[in-house]
């Protein structure tokens, strides 16, 4: 048998399509929430943000803070 349900019911925070991303680095300023991206755009970031340039294949984009950093 096959049901959209868990056993403990409908579960939207595993299978959503919003999510939601948090970054943290020490020293930095909070540069507050940012919106318009997808989940896509979360691996091409972290790249980026390790110093590393994303491969072209990946689909997503880096999210820029609003500090532009």
């Amino acid at each position: 048998a096959y049901t959209l349900e868990n056993d403990t019911g409908p579960d939207d925070a595993n299978h959503s399509t919003r999510g939601m991303f948090v970054l943290y680095e020490p020293g930095r300023t909070g540069a507050g929430r940012v919106s318009g991206h997808q989940l896509m755009d979360i691996a091409p970031s972290l790249l980026d943000r390790m110093g590393l340039r994303p491969p072209g294949v990946m689909q997503g984009r880096v999210i820029e803070s609003k500090t532009g950093t």
